[in-house]
């Protein structure tokens, strides 16, 4: 049963409360609750720096991708050198089709942190989908090496170079 509030319901809030909230529900995969939140938020000429990023999250999990850019470019603005949003952003250009966009933004982040398991994976899941096998060992082995913390990049990048390995 779903509960319905007045539209002055989340005037009993203050920003990082609904900020907090919104995050809550994204987190349980709660988008129908998440999003009135965050565009709540959004409405108010104070809202969190964080509400664009978990915004930006919602719209991509939906499949909302260009509004979901917007958001992430958003929070950018403010935080230029957020690295999990510009990944975000990366992934984006990805589902847009937009490849080439996706491979800068990766370059740059593995510069700012080559050690950064997303990007390397995303980048070698890439480079095997171009038929590039060598580039994506290379950042798959990378990967293991200097990632060991990130287990489950680890795990992926074993599992993507033993399907490397079997295709030859």
């Amino acid at each position: 049963m779903m509960i319905q509030f007045g539209n002055d319901y989340y005037d009993l809030f203050e920003s990082d409360e609904l900020l907090a909230l919104a995050n809550y529900h994204f987190d349980k995969q709660d988008y129908i609750i998440a999003l009135p939140i965050l565009k709540r938020l959004v409405m108010a000429e104070m809202a969190p720096v964080g509400t664009f990023s978990t915004l930006g999250r919602v719209y991509a999990v939906l499949g909302l991708f260009e509004r979901a850019m917007v958001a992430f470019r958003t929070y950018l603005e403010i935080r230029p050198e957020a690295v999990a949003e510009r990944f975000e952003i990366s992934l984006l250009h990805r589902e847009l089709g937009q490849d080439e966009d996706a491979v800068k933004i990766w370059d740059k982040l593995l510069q700012e942190k080559p050690d950064f398991a997303p990007v390397l994976y995303a980048k070698a899941q890439y480079a095997k989908e171009m038929n590039l096998e060598d580039e994506a060992i290379d950042l798959l082995t990378q990967l293991i090496e200097q990632c060991s913390d990130d287990e489950q990049y680890v795990d992926l990048a074993n599992q993507t170079l033993a399907e490397i390995s079997m295709s030859y």
